[in-house]
Formats: structure tokens, C-alpha cells, sequence
């Protein structure tokens, strides 16, 4: 999950309003922090958890007809 993370951040940076890379950063950030937190280390997976959160946020807000965004929270 951290390389397709780093390969997701590099789309982002790219073209930051693509919905189906958020979508997918979003839920491979809290699946990472998941992941980590079931390791034992929380520190590490909040600011993955907050990042994700925050995508699904925003695509959320930017898209409320949409079902899949609505589901992410």
C-alpha cells in the first residue's frame, strides 16, 4: 500500500481534481491506516486516516448525488 500510495500522490499532483484518483488515494490512505493501526502503530496512521477523511470529504461535498462519494465517510 505505501507504493500505491507514492504512485497516487504522483497522479494527484498531476491533475489534483480527477475524481477516480481521489476516490482511490482516499480509500488506499485509510486501508494504509488501517493496516497500521492493527500493527500497533497509531501515531503513524492518523495523518494517513486524516488524508483519506479529508478527500472523502471533499469529494463528498463536490459531489453529494453520487452514491460512492457518499459512502466513503
Amino acid at each position: 500500500l505505501g507504493r500505491a500510495i507514492a504512485l497516487l500522490d504522483g497522479l494527484l499532483a498531476a491533475d489534483p481534481d480527477h475524481p477516480s484518483v481521489r476516490v482511490d488515494a482516499a480509500r488506499a490512505l485509510r486501508n494504509r491506516a488501517m493496516a497500521l493501526t492493527r500493527c500497533g502503530r497509531p501515531g503513524e496512521a492518523d495523518g494517513l486516516r486524516r488524508r483519506g477523511l479529508d478527500l472523502s470529504a471533499r469529494l463528498t461535498a463536490e459531489f453529494p448525488a453520487d452514491p460512492e462519494f457518499r459512502l466513503m465517510h
